[in-house]
C-alpha cells in the first residue's frame, strides 16, 4: 500500500486509510499525460489538502479499441499547487546556511529539477562536513569515506545518495554544479536531506534534551531523599 507524508503535520499515513486520495487523468495531444492529485490529510489536528500535477511521457501502444492504448512512461515535470513548496521548517539549532539551501532546494524542485538537484547536493555536502567534520575534494569521496562508518539510518541514506545519478554518474568537485536530472531524482534527494537533517541535528538535540531532563530529574530525585 502506497505512503504519503502530509506537508503540513508530516504524518505519514497510507493512502486509503491515513489519507485519502483523488486523482483525475488527461491525456494530451503531444504525448504526454497530466495527472492532477489531490491528497486529504486525515489526521484532526490537520484535516489540509495537498494538490500537485504531474507531467508524464506518454508511449503509445498498439491500439486495441479501448480507451487504455499506451504507457505512462518518465515524469517529465510536478507541480505543486497547494502549497507552493514541501520545504518543512527546521529548528534554528540546524545551520542557517543548510537551512536556506534545503528551502531553495525545494521552491525550485517544480520548476528546474537540475538547479533543485544542485542545492540538494550543497545541503548534503554542508551537512557532512560541518557535522561530521569530514572534508574531501568532491561530495562522491566524503559520501564513501562515511557510509560505512556512521549509525545506520544515516549510512542507509549515504548508500542511496551514491547510487543516485548526480551523484554517481558527475562526481563533481563542486556540489551545486548544474547537471542533468530527472525530476524523481531531484525528489529523492531532497528526502535525502531531510533523512540526513533529521538523522543528525535533529537527533542529536533530541539526545541532548532527553539526558537534561534526565539529570533533572535525578537531581530533584537526590534532592527529595536527602
Amino acid at each position: 500500500m502506497a505512503t504519503w507524508t502530509c506537508p503540513y503535520c508530516r504524518q505519514r499515513a497510507a493512502v486509503g486509510t491515513g489519507c485519502t486520495r483523488t486523482t483525475k487523468d488527461l491525456r494530451l495531444p503531444t504525448s504526454h499525460e497530466a495527472v492532477l492529485v489531490a491528497t486529504a490529510c486525515l489526521n484532526p489536528d490537520c484535516r489540509k489538502v495537498e494538490l500537485i500535477v504531474n507531467l508524464y511521457e506518454w508511449k503509445a501502444g498498439e491500439y486495441t479499441g479501448g480507451a487504455n492504448d499506451g504507457v505512462r512512461d518518465r515524469l517529465v515535470r510536478r507541480w505543486n499547487l497547494i502549497p507552493e513548496s514541501r520545504a518543512r521548517t527546521w529548528p534554528e539549532y540546524v545551520p542557517a546556511a543548510i537551512r536556506a539551501d534545503y528551502v531553495e532546494a525545494c521552491k525550485t524542485e517544480p520548476v528546474s529539477p537540475r538547479a533543485s538537484a544542485a542545492f540538494s547536493r550543497r545541503c548534503i555536502r554542508a551537512i557532512l562536513r560541518d557535522f561530521y567534520q569530514i572534508e574531501e575534494r568532491r561530495l562522491v569521496d566524503e559520501i564513501a569515506a562515511l557510509k560505512d562508518n556512521v549509525e545506520e539510518p544515516v549510512s542507509e541514506a549515504l548508500h542511496a545518495l551514491h547510487q543516485i545519478g548526480s551523484i554517481a554518474a558527475h562526481p563533481e568537485s563542486a556540489p551545486d554544479a548544474i547537471v542533468d536530472v530527472d525530476p524523481s531524482e531531484a525528489a529523492a534527494l531532497i528526502e535525502l536531506t531531510e533523512l540526513l537533517i533529521l538523522e543528525t541535528y535533529v537527533a542529536t538535540e533530541r539526545r541532548r534534551t532527553t539526558r537534561k531532563r534526565a539529570q533533572a530529574i535525578a537531581d530533584e530525585t537526590g534532592k527529595t531523599k536527602a
